[in-house]
């Protein structure tokens, strides 16, 4: 199904029914192996984002010997540079409170890790990151150096991180 249909047409289906008791208050969490997008779309229509939050994100642990954060991993395939920066803001905080990393640190994947490498995204994302205040930015990384521990929050738009994700499973499965 379509992710809007789901919401539309089959307002009683699990997914919806449970969205909405979470809503509710009526449970803490909700776990689903269904529609990624549905359930992603069912949550910002339903849940809501947190205050502040313009532009949700699929944040996905890739449980390595050091775990780190994947931001995004598929929700958000068009994003900026503000978005960017709030994927690093929102991984640090998920960092800090479930792995307890008092500072953690946030790279952006990108084709190089130079400051001068990477597309128009990249290229607009690196200063006001390096700027922020909110994230321990170290910089950019590479798809290689991801699973060797380089750093606890990984940012980019969400087409990238779904095939670092949907890579990582296949590599897995191999």
């Amino acid at each position: 199904d379509e992710p809007m249909s789901v919401m539309k047409e089959k307002k009683d289906s699990s997914l919806s029914r449970g969205l909405n008791m979470l809503a509710k208050g009526e449970g803490d969490a909700f776990v689903s192996c269904g529609n990624t997008g549905a359930l992603f779309c069912g949550s910002t229509l339903i849940l809501k984002r947190v205050k502040g939050v313009q532009r949700a994100a699929i944040g996905a642990i890739m449980p390595l010997t050091k775990p780190f954060m994947l931001m995004d991993s598929g929700a958000s395939v068009k994003v900026n540079e503000d978005y960017l920066h709030m994927f690093g803001v929102m991984g640090t905080a998920y960092m800090k409170a479930i792995y307890g990393i008092e500072n953690p640190t946030v790279a952006m994947i990108n084709n190089g890790a130079e400051e001068h490498k990477g597309g128009e995204l990249q290229l607009a994302a690196y200063p006001k990151l390096m700027e922020s205040k909110f994230i321990n930015f170290i910089g950019n990384v590479e798809g290689n150096q991801l699973p060797f521990g380089y750093c606890d929050v990984a940012i980019c738009d969400g087409f990238v991180g779904n095939i670092v994700l949907k890579t990582s499973e296949g590599m897995g499965k191999m």
